[in-house]
């Protein structure tokens, strides 16, 4: 892959840092099943689901133009049967739709089909990897938040003294038992994740979500991150790790 920069400083940049810090926490699981072959790869879906959100809330879009194109009838040789093999090589430039600042990339892919689909597939093969190499997409992101819970004390505590004699509590003055006592503070109402529309139908979403629908539910993933640092984001992650144990379950 080549990056060309046509800008000394834009807003493009800071807008693909974002873009990067958003996605690493997402991230892109092998979800999709090569049969023939018995593989787990990343699918163009689930690429395609994480990265069109990501792009709209950082102003940015990416658009390609095939620079060269070759296809080919070839000889498979374990069947002996004939396929067909795209090789393209494709620029995308990211544009900033704030500024107009762009950065172009190229990349070349291939990819062998026995009917019509090799070019289709050479250019989504292409996309991804401009997705995995120019935002650096991990496999699996992080959904739980650094700082939401404090760790665990590792220092000892000093041995306790030898319990002195207990002091007899003093006597209260006539005044201090005619004053009333302090009301209870009042504990926060549960959070009711039905009050909130966009919350309700994500619920039920990652609620739907079955063996096999592994792209359906990192479509999901990039909502539930939305959510981070609300009340509602605990009952929403433990619903989407609820939901990705039956998408693995066998």
């Amino acid at each position: 892959m080549t990056m060309t920069d046509t800008n000394q400083a834009g807003a493009v940049h800071g807008a693909i840092g974002k873009a990067t810090r958003m996605l690493a926490k997402m991230g892109v699981d092998k979800t999709s099943t090569n049969e023939s072959q018995g593989f787990n790869f990343r699918g163009i879906d689930a690429v395609l689901g994480a990265m069109s959100a990501v792009l709209v809330e950082c102003c940015l879009f990416a658009a390609p133009q095939v620079l060269q194109h070759q296809l080919e009838v070839i000889t498979d040789p374990k069947t002996g049967k004939l396929k067909f093999r795209a090789q393209v090589k494709v620029m995308y430039t990211i544009t900033s739709t704030i500024d107009g600042s762009i950065v172009s990339t190229v990349l070349c892919a291939e990819a062998l089909d026995s009917q019509d689909k090799a070019t289709s597939k050479a250019l989504s093969m292409a996309y991804k990897y401009f997705a995995f190499q120019t935002f650096c997409i991990p496999l699996e992101g992080v959904l739980d938040d650094a700082d939401a819970d404090s760790p665990m004390s590792t220092r000892e505590e000093p041995a306790a003294a030898e319990e002195a004699p207990a002091e007899k509590p003093a006597r209260k003055s006539r005044k201090a038992k005619d004053e009333p006592a302090p009301a209870a503070e009042e504990k926060p109402a549960a959070v009711d994740v039905s009050e909130d529309t966009e919350s309700k139908n994500l619920l039920a979403g990652l609620a739907a979500i079955g063996q096999g629908d592994g792209e359906k539910l990192q479509a999901l993933r990039g909502q539930l991150l939305g959510y981070r640092g609300q009340a509602v984001f605990a009952a929403l992650k433990a619903a989407y790790k609820d939901a990705q144990t039956r998408v693995e379950t066998k």
